[in-house]
């Protein structure tokens, strides 16, 4: 918890000190966005995606997307301000559940400056 408190934060002083007056009010939408990510809600800008892997690039800046298969809630994703996935969170234990005896569970996603990006270890 401390973690992500931390990274709110930074984040917070990072948009007041650097984004200009004119793009001030999308603000809000970052704060509810990270909010959201935080407490593992939706975002503003949801989507459910049925019966199909989730994309891991391309989508909306500031949104997330459900993985719903055969009408159960699989996996929710995190797309950051470029539409690049940053954090997923998954609703199951990947069949295996003395790797993931934690459901849900979260994965942080990186992306080194070449290669494809990888997803971390759950939490």
């Amino acid at each position: 918890m401390k973690k992500m408190f931390a990274a709110l934060f930074f984040t917070l002083v990072m948009l007041v000190t650097m984004i200009p007056q004119t793009h001030a009010s999308i603000l809000p939408i970052i704060l509810a966005y990270e909010k959201a990510k935080d407490e593992g809600t939706p975002a503003p800008v949801h989507e459910v995606v049925e019966d199909a892997p989730l994309p891991v690039k391309d989508a909306p800046p500031w949104s997330s997307k459900d993985r719903v298969d055969d009408g159960e809630l699989v996996q929710r994703r995190y797309y950051d301000q470029n539409g690049k996935v940053e954090l997923d969170i998954d609703y199951n234990d990947h069949g295996n559940p003395k790797q993931h005896p934690k459901v849900p569970h979260r994965h942080d996603w990186y992306w080194p400056p070449v290669g494809p990006p990888s997803r971390g270890k759950w939490y």
